[in-house]
Order: structure tokens, then sequence, then C-alpha cells
């Protein structure tokens, strides 16, 4: 962990912090919580964006105070990652459903957040390498 710790401190090339956090979301581990929260006050705005990503992937509700301190954020697509985050973190219900019960659901909030999570699937799967695809489980 103490190595991607300072990738992401690295203030220098911000596609390397990119990764770095979303890394850190995939690990899912309890270093890794601080570490995502502060640098959703990064510079770039690049790097809030992968790291709302990373924040849906931890799948940690207490991330949503920092997503929703970052739906005001000045760049659109931080402000829309985010959203889709913090919905997404916001309702156990919705992480307790699989992907397929979602699409089922009835309920017209279900079904937006299903969408919603193909999204952050969609961008995850754009801050990898070409070559490596990452399913998103909840």
């Amino acid at each position: 962990m103490e190595p991607l710790r300072k990738t992401l401190e690295n203030r220098h090339h911000a596609i390397v912090r990119e990764y770095a956090a979303v890394a850190i979301g995939r690990l899912r581990l309890p270093a890794g919580r601080p570490c995502l929260f502060k640098s959703m006050e990064d510079v770039s705005a690049e790097v809030r964006h992968a790291t709302a990503i990373a924040l849906a992937v931890y799948g940690d509700p207490a991330a949503c105070p920092v997503l929703e301190k970052s739906l005001t954020d000045k760049q659109e697509a931080v402000r829309m990652t985010s959203s889709l985050a913090f919905d997404y973190l916001n309702d156990d219900e919705n992480r307790a459903l699989t992907l397929g019960d979602r699409f089922k659901a009835d309920s017209r909030s279900q079904t937006s957040r299903a969408v919603g999570l193909l999204e952050i699937n969609r961008l995850l799967n754009s801050h990898m390498p070409s070559n490596y695809k990452l399913p998103v489980t909840p």
C-alpha cells in the first residue's frame, strides 16, 4: 500500500496518480481510504475524476460526504462521476442487488442506479491499460 500512497502524492505526473487511485480502489485496503479521500482534493481534475471512480469501486459508504463535497467541483466530469458514485454508495439496498437484479427492478431509481453502475464500470475500464479490463463487483 505504501508505494501506491507515495505514487498518489506524486505531484509531477497526473496520469500516474489516476492509475494509483484506481488501483487503491480495487484493492479495498483500509489504509487506502484516507489516501483516496485526500486525493479528491488533487489539483488535477482527471485525478479527482479517477478517484471518484475508485471510491465507488472501493464500496465504502463512508466516502459519501467526500463525494457530496465534490458535487460542486468546477469540472463537470468530476461532478458527474462523484454524483454516480454518491448515488451508488448511498443506497444499501442498491449495493446488495446483483447487476441483473438492478435491470429487472421496476423502480425507476434502481434502473437509474444500474445505469450509473455501468457508467462507473466503463469509466473504471477507461482508466486501465487497453489490454487489461477489470470487472466491477459491488
